[in-house]
């Protein structure tokens, strides 16, 4: 029975795995899908994908602050070379 479950828990959905699994891409795509969606849309969205509204708001400001951290002299020198 144990090994039924976990096979079926695997197999249900390809995007079925725990928000801290998620890679930075796919957590970038993540946020490229859901963007716009609002209530009940995002939560069915979420569910599709065993995520919670809370977990996109935390990826979308992990992504702001890492690109807010850098020197802008250190960015314009990247972006010119």
């Amino acid at each position: 029975m144990r090994g039924s479950a976990a096979a079926n828990r695997s197999s249900g959905s390809r995007h079925a795995k725990r928000p801290e699994d998620w890679s930075l891409e796919e957590r970038l795509l993540a946020l490229q899908e859901s963007h716009g969606l609002v209530d009940e849309a995002l939560n069915a969205w979420c569910r599709e994908r065993g995520l919670f509204a809370h977990h996109l708001a935390q990826w979308r400001m992990d992504f702001c602050v890492v690109v807010g951290t850098g020197n802008r002299r250190e960015n314009a020198q990247e972006v010119r070379d």
